[in-house]
């Protein structure tokens, strides 16, 4: 037999379902960043969606701003306009329940990884986990890991590598 404190908790109304982002003004768009900010990595996912939907609406610049850049420097200080467009790009590419089981900074250092391999951001249909990322070593030498057992140091020191590989690349052969 149920208790009466049981079937109040059974009779409360549903919480009142999210409005559709074309519905929000750019100041409760913007709000809802700033809250999401507040849940930590868990929000991160919504603050990418929240930050497209601004980008590919034209929403900040509608609104008067020059750009979408110059509305997030006035408005939304506390998070990096860096940060903003990773949190946008791996929102972009991964499903939710991805960007929740590895993180959106190893995500987006996936992501940045496979730009620097490839020279375009690929798409990512299922789980990334099994995608091989090869991790400098000494001597020139490298380790192929699965994305899932990488740590974030080594995404992290990849990208350096290729990064420095692409500023100071290898000459084609010797001069003659």
């Amino acid at each position: 037999m149920m208790q009466p404190q049981e079937v109040r908790l059974l009779q409360q109304p549903p919480p009142p379902p999210t409005p559709a982002l074309w519905e929000m003004t750019l100041e409760e768009l913007r709000d809802a960043i700033l809250q999401c900010l507040l849940q930590g990595p868990a929000g991160h996912y919504r603050i990418g969606r929240l930050y497209n939907h601004i980008v590919l609406c034209r929403r900040a610049v509608n609104e008067g701003y020059p750009t979408t850049r110059e509305y997030f420097r006035q408005h939304v200080r506390v998070l990096s306009y860096r940060s903003l467009v990773m949190f946008g790009a791996v929102a972009r590419k991964f499903r939710r329940e991805f960007c929740e089981k590895y993180g959106m900074v190893q995500l987006g250092l996936l992501l940045e990884h496979e730009r620097l391999r490839y020279g375009h951001y690929p798409y990512f249909p299922g789980d990334p986990g099994a995608v091989p990322v090869e991790l400098p070593r000494r001597a020139g030498l490298t380790l192929t890991k699965p994305f899932a057992d990488c740590t974030l140091e080594d995404l992290r020191q990849w990208v350096r590598a290729r990064r420095a590989h692409q500023h100071f690349p290898e000459p084609a052969g010797p001069l003659a």
